[in-house]
């Protein structure tokens, strides 16, 4: 599968094959059948399967760490099967994407290439795939060549790769800003496809042809008819849905809207009906929906006679979706061409109550509409005994509606969605009398149902006594839809005049026909400004319900001076009782100082706890809370972790990493204000630009405008993150960085010799990350031999990090409550207790090169499969491989 969460799945299967087949005691025959199994299936399969049975082979072996480190080796040297060219701009080819996007934003419209622009939409960066949109949009506007189409035409293959799904997402948002131009695409691409089809070769791209139907229908591409058809005659063998039935629905749609506008026929219009009526037999049930939905519209002699046979073979039967889907088409052409006798003949043919509801309701409706009165009264009536709500919904009309809507249960309907169904055909007879529709509001304002009640709202006219009482209970009502159509009925009855509405509310709140909703409604409505304080006042002397006086209390706050005051006054008192009272009492949980010495968060800052907690799983509040009053002093924030952002907000002593994923000033003061005002901060902390994934994006360019960040008070260190060691130990040789972050575990080693002695002489503080490989230090390495030694605790490997000379913090991600607490037992050794022994030591280096072998096989053997390179690298040479496909198969 092009997919690796699918090959993967699939890999689960096979091996559950074998722990299934070991509970049976035949666990080493099951182990040998299936891995001679896989390795035989690997001939003449493709590259992305081989390796999934290369990965499967190792797991089944059990292989030990040489083998899977020598056989990810191998397959890293496999070369590139297409050269690259190079880009027109260099930039352009930057590993970091925010390198790209800040370059592509500066670049003259004639300086872009429409392929790398294309390259550039199943890029990961988001930021970068918008841009890339907006400029292609520019290039494409500008280029009167047929380059345009070209780039366009690669571009909709994205929509057919499963693997990259925001390139698709890309594309889309791409065609919806062209007209011209996706019209001639749109062209392009359903020509290439029926010619495809008249050689007999398949359609690799069926979404994007798909695309291309669709378009073609929308907007009446009429010279698209030809090879709409082509698709649609070749539609009955089809093995999947598309681009077969969106092209039988864009031939229907076509050869309707043409007989509409031209009032007769085309000469090539018996060729599309015919094509339609082929496509009656297809083997997809999708494909025999879009010709019955077509030729419903049609409704002519054929498209009946076509109709009636496939309602008695039963070949369009979609048991999920569309049951008795023929059925219904037919009645619907039958109402079109306006033919009232088979509808009737229909009708009479046998009880509506043993028919399906779709069909029931058709047939009434067709009925209706048709004026065959005789013959609708009595089926309605029948329909209204029916079990099934369904038909009863269908039959009901006004005089009936009225009584299952009734006061008398007894008689009336009770399922909920006949009842809804009675009131819509009830409301047409209500529309000219503003009496009978506040009477019906009324009835309907108790409805257990929020659709009914918010129905009830709206048939409101408050400009009587009783409409008033009604709009003032549901004003009050704990739907949000509700309420809404209720005050928009009392806001009516105030017109140009605010205080048109007072006199009448006073009478209703002097008197007791109000319930308690309605009076706090009322009040509500009443009571708006100060010059409503006396009779605030008075109502507060008179109501006894708590409820009532609690709400009038929160009014006062709005508009009496003397009672906002009163109450401030109040609150001030009850929190200095409070504080004396915490403070005479000793509290539960104090902040505890760790047993974990405190380091430099950067040269010359503030020594902080050296454990810093990252808010990327969302843990909550409560959890938060235990991290703090643990001693843990640092967090790591990104805008979008919800629950660590209020809780950073109410504690500005705490201190925040931050930072951006940008590489252009604009857009690195941009995300700086925006951590200021969410925060709540005059200052962060450590302001980092993440993910350097290349030496542009922290050149001396980028070390000099994060430096001026930093001297405007707004920062107090600079930084950035990166995976890349060079690409750090480079960056901090260069310029003088606060702080650097970077993986660091027993499973990925490298920092040691390469970064962190360079960090050390530099004076740069080291923030690690990763110290338990997304918890797979913490699990058996799946398919290597077990040495029987005990499995590293989240305590050692965080010992690890902290025990190398240089790292001032390490970064811990926990997802729930338990790994939060298993992580903060590091802060309870002193400075000279974690440093680890040499045995434990041993045991974690010697576990973490059986991760990291296992990771890099499981990345190239199932994860990438046959992709291996840069997103660039990957975007372009799939790019190559279609160009090239197009070429083999038609050389002009």
């Amino acid at each position: 599968d092009p997919f690796w969460r699918v090959r993967f799945a699939a890999l689960q299967g096979l091996s559950l094959l074998v722990l299934a087949d070991e509970k049976q005691g035949d666990a080493r025959g099951a182990d040998d059948a299936l891995r001679e199994a896989a390795l035989a299936e690997r001939a003449g399969v493709d590259e992305a399967a081989d390796a999934a049975m290369r990965y499967l082979a190792l797991a089944l072996d059990a292989a030990p760490l040489e083998a899977l480190e020598a056989a990810e080796q191998a397959a890293r040297r496999a070369p590139l099967r297409r050269d690259l060219p190079p880009p027109r701009h260099p930039l352009l080819a930057d590993a970091d994407p925010a390198v790209v996007t800040a370059q592509l934003e500066t670049l003259d419209v004639g300086a872009l290439d429409a392929r790398e622009l294309v390259g550039l939409l199943a890029d990961s960066h988001r930021a970068l795939r918008r841009v890339a949109v907006r400029r292609l949009e520019q290039l494409i506007a500008t280029d009167e060549t047929d380059g345009a189409v070209e780039a366009l035409t690669l571009a909709l293959g994205w929509l057919d790769e499963p693997r990259v799904p925001h390139a698709a997402e890309a594309v889309r948002s791409l065609l919806s800003r062209l007209d011209r131009r996706a019209d001639a695409l749109a062209s392009a691409v359903l020509r290439e496809a029926a010619a495809r089809v008249e050689r007999g070769a398949a359609i690799t791209t069926p979404l994007g042809v798909a695309w291309a139907c669709e378009r073609a229908a929308r907007r009446r591409i009429e010279s698209l008819r030809p090879q709409l058809r082509t698709l649609v005659a070749a539609s009955d063998a089809a093995a999947c849905d598309e681009p077969w039935t969106s092209a039988t629905r864009a031939l229907g749609g076509l050869l309707v809207a043409g007989e509409r506008e031209r009032e007769g026929a085309r000469d090539d219009d018996d060729e599309a009906r015919t094509a339609l009526l082929a496509s009656l037999t297809a083997r997809r049930v999708a494909l025999r929906a879009a010709a019955i939905d077509a030729l419903a519209e049609l409704a002519d002699e054929a498209s009946l006679a076509a109709l009636s046979q496939c309602r008695l073979l039963g070949l369009a039967a979609d048991g999920q979706r569309r049951p008795h889907l023929a059925d219904v088409a037919l009645v619907q052409a039958w109402v079109r061409r306006r033919l009232s006798e088979p509808l009737g003949a229909a009708l009479r043919e046998r009880p509506l109550a043993e028919r399906p509801a779709s069909v029931a309701a058709a047939l009434l409706d067709g009925a209706t509409q048709l004026s065959l009165s005789d013959d609708v009264a009595a089926r309605r009536e029948e329909a209204l005994r029916a079990p099934d709500p369904w038909v009863r919904a269908a039959a009901y009309e006004a005089p009936r509606a009225a009584e299952a809507l009734g006061a008398d249960a007894t008689c009336g309907e009770d399922n909920p969605l006949a009842r809804r169904a009675a009131l819509l055909a009830l409301l047409p007879s209500l529309a000219a009398d503003a009496a009978q529709r506040t009477r019906w509001a009324s009835r309907l304002a108790g409805e257990a149902d929020a659709f009914m009640r918010s129905r009830a709202a709206r048939l409101l006219d408050a400009s009587g006594d009783e409409g008033l009482a009604v709009a003032l209970r549901l004003a009050h009502d704990e739907e949000p839809m509700v309420r809404a159509w209720a005050a928009s009925a009392l806001e009516c009855c105030d017109g140009d005049d605010d205080d048109a509405l007072a006199p009448r509310l006073d009478v209703l709140l002097g008197g007791d026909s109000l319930d308690t909703h309605a009076r706090l409604s009322a009040y509500s409505q009443r009571l708006r400004g100060p010059g409503d304080v006396e009779r605030l006042r008075a109502a507060l002397a008179e109501e006894t319900d708590p409820r009532l006086r609690e709400h009038l209390e929160t009014i006062a706050l709005a508009i009496d001076d003397a009672a906002a005051d009163r109450a401030l006054a109040l609150a001030t008192r009850e929190r200095e009782r409070t504080a004396r009272e915490r403070a005479a009492r000793p509290r539960p949980r104090e902040r505890t100082q760790p047993a974990l010495a405190a380091r430099a968060l950067w040269r010359g800052g503030p020594e902080i706890t050296p454990l810093v907690l990252s808010g990327a799983n969302d843990l909550h509040e409560g959890s938060l809370r235990v991290a703090s009053e643990a001693g843990v002093d640092t967090f790591f924030w990104e805008p979008t972790y919800r629950a660590l952002t209020p809780f950073l907000a109410r504690r500005p002593e705490l201190r925040v990493i931050a930072g951006s994923y940008n590489a252009d000033p604009r857009g690195v003061a941009r995300d700086l204000e925006r951590a200021r005002r969410v925060l709540g901060r005059d200052r962060i902390d450590v302001f980092l630009l993440f993910w350097a994934r290349s030496p542009a994006r922290v050149g001396s360019a980028a070390y000099e405008m994060m430096a001026k960040l930093k001297k405007s008070g707004r920062v107090g260190a600079i930084g950035f993150s990166s995976h890349h060691r060079d690409i750090a130990a480079d960056a901090i040789a260069r310029d003088p960085w606060d702080a650097v972050m970077v993986r660091h575990s027993a499973a990925h080693t490298g920092a040691e010799a390469e970064l962190l002695p360079l960090a050390r002489a530099r004076g740069t503080s080291v923030l690690t990350f990763s110290a338990l490989c997304y918890g797979r230090m913490l699990r058996a390495v799946p398919g290597t031999v077990d040495d029987g030694a005990a499995l590293p605790t989240a305590v050692d490997c965080y010992r690890y990090n902290l025990s190398q000379p240089g790292v001032s913090a390490v970064i811990s991600a926990p997802r729930r409550h338990a790994e939060l607490l298993a992580n903060l037992g590091v802060l309870e050794g002193a400075l000279g207790e974690e440093a680890l022994d040499e045995v434990t030591r041993g045991r974690l280096l010697a576990h973490g090169a059986r991760v990291r072998a296992h990771n890099h096989a499981f990345n190239r053997f199932v994860r990438r499969g046959d992709v291996w390179g840069t997103p660039r690298e990957v975007a372009l040479r799939w790019l190559d491989e279609q160009q090239a496909q197009r070429e083999q198969e038609d050389p002009r």
